[in-house]
């Protein structure tokens, strides 16, 4: 039983200092909106289903009670082939909290191979009118979140590689996305029908988001290759857009709808106070509306890119987890909040090393579940062994794909942060 799911809620406030080339506007200062508190939902009484430990074909329960409250925040969660990570449905109103959902792919892959019938999955599926989504770490999967009832809500998530859409409403449903970070999304956010939908009179909200638009292998109509798609897939029936205090990030120009902008057919309700950090060759190339109202231009542009860092960093710092405990817990905590690493997202991280990163995960999940002595022993044998093999591949400097410095630094001590937890 498997449905696919669609919610979006982006907000985010961050102080910016924004230098470097500004154009339609110098780069804005955003205010700091109110953020929600953190797992607000585990706030509510009524039906709670908890998900702890590895589960490697995903969980799909489509006929939940409304209002329940699923509690993922100790789960990892695998999205594979003909296994999403993650669906959720039933009655409405029901809010996931937490849990990671960790594509088994080789990252290299081009757009067809993610977007091939058996792997066309969203990390997180969402089926129930005004369902929620905070606090979920998603990465290395084919579209972020996909929703399918009104009213959808996203708060707080953070989205690794996604190497079609990170927001996918293609039911052109009314919702929000806030206070989350897209550390690489081939499209930003897709509300284009796909079979005759009419989003008239709806809207969706994006607040307070920081998004990497990245480039991704072999993409599907652009020149460049790498290639990005659109920031913003849209349709002449699609919802209107509420954009306020965002931070994008373009590395280099496409060929797609709105030039890496925002294209003309977006109905804009109202824009404010939303910077694009370009550092691709030249001016900025892409497409920028004005607010209907203000007339302020809906993207301030800049090249400096401190400012991505320093939007980054503000969230990263926002919503940091400490790891103080020992064990495999911890070495699932420390794996979780540090990869993947900002410091690598220019660097081809090899098949080899990520399999062992998700296999890690897995053992960490087993060993920190399991109810016997002997095979949590024998699981954190086999993890701390995982872990210096990860390390070995990270210190590499010849091959195919060298890590840069950065990375490599990054990444060792990522791993001997995780290593520590099993002394």
């Amino acid at each position: 039983m498997r449905d696919p799911l669609p919610v979006l809620v982006l907000t985010l406030g961050i102080t910016l200092l924004a230098g470097g080339e500004s154009r339609a506007g110098s780069a804005a200062t955003p205010a700091s909106p109110a953020f929600s508190a953190p797992f607000a939902c585990l706030s509510r009484t009524g039906p709670r289903v908890i998900l702890s430990g590895a589960y490697p074909s995903g969980y799909v329960n489509t006929k939940l009670a409304a209002n329940t409250v699923v509690d993922a925040r100790g789960a990892t969660l695998t999205d594979s082939d003909d296994h999403p990570g993650l669906v959720l449905g039933g009655g409405s109103g029901i809010c996931l909290v937490g849990g990671s959902v960790l594509g088994a792919y080789p990252r290299d892959q081009g757009w067809a191979f993610f977007h091939d019938s058996v792997r066309n999955n969203g990390g997180v599926e969402h089926k129930s009118q005004g369902g929620e989504i905070e606090g979920t770490t998603i990465d290395n999967v084919e579209d972020g979140v996909r929703f399918r009832g009104d009213g959808f809500a996203v708060r707080a998530v953070h989205g690794g590689d996604v190497h079609d859409d990170c927001i996918d409403d293609h039911e052109l449903l009314a919702g929000s996305v806030t206070d989350s970070l897209f550390d690489g999304c081939y499209v930003f956010i897709s509300a284009r029908p796909n079979a005759g939908q009419d989003g008239t009179g709806k809207t969706i909200t994006l607040r307070g988001l920081v998004a990497y638009h990245k480039a991704y292998p072999d993409p599907t109509q652009e020149t460049l290759n790498p290639g990005e798609g659109a920031l913003f897939k849209w349709g002449d029936t699609s919802p209107s857009v509420i954009l306020e205090d965002n931070v994008f990030r373009a590395d280099q120009g496409t060929d797609a709808e709105g030039h890496g902008g925002i294209p003309s057919r977006v109905k804009i309700e109202h824009c404010h106070n939303n910077t694009m950090v370009w550092l691709g060759p030249g001016t900025f190339p892409g497409d920028i509306p004005n607010d209907p109202v203000t007339g302020e231009p809906c993207l301030h542009i800049t090249t400096d890119k401190a400012v991505w860092d320093r939007a980054w960093e503000d969230w990263i710092g926002r919503h940091a987890t400490s790891c103080p405990e020992p064990g495999p817990d911890g070495v699932l905590c420390v794996l979780k909040t540090g990869l993947p690493a900002r410091e690598c997202a220019a660097d081809h991280l090899s098949h080899a090393l990520q399999r062992q990163v998700d296999r890690a995960n897995t053992l960490a999940a087993r060993a920190s579940t399991t109810s016997s002595a002997k095979t949590a022993a024998r699981l954190v044998s086999l993890l701390r062994r995982r872990l210096v093999k990860m390390l070995k591949l990270v210190q590499r400097t010849r091959g195919k794909h060298p890590l840069s410095e950065g990375c490599r630094t990054t990444l060792a001590q990522v791993l001997g942060d995780a290593t520590g937890k099993l002394r």
